[in-house]
């Protein structure tokens, strides 16, 4: 009776130690090169953009008409082919996809992510008026 019950525990212990390590080093380096490649190809572009106010005028052809102040928000009217738009602080302008960065009493930035180096440090355009 003995000898079958320690028969019967070698066989549960053989099998236990003979599965998968979960714990296995090969096995967890495996897994973070394939994890590792998917992040890679998942990453975003730059700035992602999804709608673009004014997209059929060049930002040349674009007149600014006033600055509104709201409530601490500043937004922008522009004017082009008798067209009125009025864009905010993070909105996409033009068809160069300028981004509003920010709008003061005298000047506008503008970030040019489509013609940036890096997704870091976009190229900034200034407008004075």
């Amino acid at each position: 009776m003995n000898y079958r019950i320690i028969f019967i525990f070698l066989m549960v212990i053989s099998h236990i130690s003979t599965a998968k390590d979960p714990f296995n080093q090969s096995q967890r380096t495996q897994m973070n090169s394939n994890n590792m490649t998917e992040e890679q190809i998942i990453t975003p572009s730059c700035q992602p953009v999804h709608s673009v106010i004014a997209e059929n005028h060049s930002i040349k052809k674009l007149q600014i008409r006033g600055v509104i102040l709201q409530k601490n928000k500043r937004s922008i009217l522009f004017e082009a082919d008798s067209h009125i738009f009025f864009a905010g602080e993070s909105d996409f302008i033009a068809t160069e996809k300028l981004q509003i960065l920010s709008i003061g009493k005298k000047e506008i930035r503008l970030a040019d992510w489509q013609h940036s180096p890096n997704c870091t440090n976009p190229n900034i355009k200034v407008i004075k008026f």
